[in-house]
């Protein structure tokens, strides 16, 4: 973390950084997959903002579509 090697899941963009305390993986009522995790909004930077992706998984291990924080996807079923 000292040498900012923190982002393995889901690194920064432009617009956000800072992306981690991956605190929650839900499945919705489709059988996807999401991540809920916090950010840092470049354009906002007075806190954090709640963010929530889709995961994938390969060989058993989760990743992000492009392994960077969304600016737009499509939204989980519950």
């Amino acid at each position: 973390m000292n040498d900012n090697n923190h982002e393995i899941l889901i690194h920064g963009n432009d617009r956000f950084v800072g992306t981690g305390h991956n605190s929650e993986i839900v499945t919705d009522k489709k059988g996807k997959t999401w991540i809920l995790y916090h950010a840092v909004d470049k354009t906002n930077p007075k806190g954090r903002v709640l963010m929530l992706d889709e995961l994938q998984w390969k060989e058993e291990w989760p990743f992000v579509e492009g392994n960077t924080a969304s600016l737009s996807r499509t939204k989980p079923v519950f």
